[in-house]
């Protein structure tokens, strides 16, 4: 019998937590244990190129960490999380979602890199979303985000 997976999404704020330990040692060592955790009941774990975009832009930020990571280590890290997660693209249907929650919701300005990834979520059926940042998500429907403990 094939095993039941149960799709979880996890935001940025996930991935650069697990890598960077020196950031918040708190943060990693709770974010490594709920992804074992996960893993170890069967969740498929998700993520979407725009989270691997997302997840570049702030690991090799000088300007908010004071231990960046080089082009090349981050794109080491890139290259594992490929092989360890799920990765959806942000594709036509994820598009099509998207502008359905941009008029539903009235996204404007940045806000619509949030209601990407909600988009993608729904495009994929999946309803929970990983994060540290709850409040981003709670304005869009069927979307369930939830803080690591």
């Amino acid at each position: 019998m094939e095993r039941e997976f149960k799709k979880e999404f996890l935001d940025t704020n996930i991935l650069v937590y697990l890598t960077l330990q020196d950031f918040d040692i708190e943060k990693h060592q709770t974010v490594t244990a709920l992804l074992n955790e996960l893993y170890e009941n069967d969740k498929q774990l998700i993520i979407s190129t725009q989270i691997l975009r997302e997840f570049y832009a702030v690991v090799t930020n000088g300007k908010y960490l004071e231990n960046p990571l080089t082009p090349e280590q981050a794109n080491m890290q890139i290259d594992y999380f490929k092989s360890i997660f799920t990765v959806c693209s942000v594709d036509l249907n994820v598009i099509k979602e998207l502008q359905k929650i941009m008029v539903d919701n009235q996204i404007k300005g940045q806000n619509i890199h949030d209601a990407t990834i909600a988009a993608t979520m729904k495009a994929n059926k999946i309803e929970k979303i990983w994060t540290y940042n709850k409040k981003d998500f709670n304005k869009f429907e069927k979307i369930n985000p939830i803080k690591p403990k």
